[in-house]
């Protein structure tokens, strides 16, 4: 398996692709900035759909949806399903985010809910920090107590990693007065949460 990774990623090495490259090329550039470089591919599969590259398509409507876009509609594509997987199981956390979307939230030939919380798991500690606060929704809905507890570790270790959302949804159960909270504000602050920095 990771003799196929290495095949699978060995020309996806590309930084960024231009008007003049192939619609492949663009797919390639977006696949590489997105799972290996991690600053994000949706220009190069923008332009790699453009072009008519259906996987390119895919991906860029999975990273919108993953960035905060809206609802995630996608026909089923089985190579780019391969992908994500072949990227995942050589501990590609974000392509094992992405998947757990998909199991998630994806067409239904995707869904797997049992399978989406264990890959959200493991993105979440490859340091994807939007799977841990995905993690977090069930568990702060629920009358155990326990479980609202784990939901507060989730919420500490991405807000700890400079995740903005994960410190304001940690504050919210801190007592406002307290000390902790208090550093909890100045993290969320620091990430970018403008309404505790005030």
């Amino acid at each position: 398996m990771l003799l196929l990774a290495t095949l699978i990623f060995a020309t996806q090495d590309r930084s960024d692709c231009s008007a003049t490259d192939s619609a492949k090329a663009c797919l390639d550039a977006g696949l590489y900035r997105s799972y290996e470089s991690g600053s994000g591919g949706r220009t190069s599969f923008d332009l790699g759909c453009k072009k008519g590259n259906e996987q390119a398509c895919f991906f860029r409507d999975l990273d919108q949806y993953a960035t905060g876009g809206s609802g995630l509609v996608l026909s089923a594509n089985a190579e780019a399903f391969a992908e994500l997987q072949a990227r995942c199981s050589v501990g590609g956390a974000q392509a094992c985010y992405h998947l757990s979307l998909l199991h998630v939230a994806g067409p239904i030939d995707y869904r797997d809910s049992s399978q989406g919380k264990m890959l959200l798991r493991q993105a979440c500690d490859g340091g994807i920090y939007d799977a841990c606060l995905l993690l977090t929704e069930p568990l702060m809905s629920s009358s155990d107590a326990a479980m609202r507890e784990q939901a507060s570790a989730l919420h500490r270790k991405a807000c700890d990693g400079g995740h903005a959302e994960s410190c304001l949804a940690l504050l919210s159960q801190l007592d406002a007065a307290g000390d902790e909270a208090g550093k909890v504000r100045a993290q969320a602050c620091k990430a970018g949460a403008e309404s505790a920095c005030q």
